[in-house]
């Protein structure tokens, strides 16, 4: 192999040691958020535990918390999905050629040759339709059986309800888009399937 190959190479290796760690830093970030959201949803449980007036501006805390931080969590998977293409795809398809091998699988195994599990996959989607759908529902509707004639009926009530509702009429949105895409991609690409 000449210097110039040489250089190529130690080039594409530097492009593929970048884009996988940017993967990881968004990985990061996605967990951060589902953390951070997590940890928002205990402490306004704790608030309106200790001070039971706050559950209606509770109400209209939950929804927008949940679609702002699923969307994020939407927003870095799809980067996440293009890093991951521009690795199997770009970056080991131009090592294959300048290393003159027919195999891709050799350079970039990890890379090329993915595997993705059924199980952790709907583990993941009921994961997300509860942390973003159900809890905040149940947060919603359960405390509001009994109660709902007690609160006052004021413009801050329902511009409260519209925010809330409308987050979470969002929210379901984006979860329904992406268990379609996610079901497109299962189809669509060999990538996605197991290989068993």
């Amino acid at each position: 192999m000449s210097d110039e190959s040489d250089l190529r190479l130690k080039c594409l290796l530097a492009d593929f040691a970048a884009v996988k760690a940017e993967i990881a830093r968004r990985s990061d970030l996605q967990r951060i958020a589902f953390a951070a959201y997590a940890g928002f949803l205990v402490f306004v449980l704790q608030k309106t535990i200790e001070q039971p007036h706050l559950i209606g501006p509770s109400r209209v805390l939950v929804w927008p918390a949940a679609f702002l931080t699923l969307l994020f969590q939407a927003r870095e998977q799809s980067e996440i999905r293009r890093l991951s293409k521009i690795l199997s795809e770009v970056i080991a398809e131009s090592a294959r050629r300048l290393r003159g091998t027919s195999d891709i699988h050799v350079l970039f195994p990890s890379e090329t040759h993915r595997k993705h599990s059924p199980d952790a996959f709907w583990y993941d989607r009921i994961l997300q339709w509860t942390a973003f759908l159900l809890a905040p529902l149940a947060w919603s509707v359960v405390p509001c059986l009994g109660t709902l004639a007690d609160y006052p009926r004021d413009g801050m009530f329902w511009l409260g309800a519209s925010i809330a509702w409308a987050s979470g009429v969002l929210t379901l949105a984006i979860l329904v888009r992406e268990a379609g895409r996610a079901s497109y991609r299962e189809q669509a690409s060999p990538h996605w399937k197991n290989d068993e």
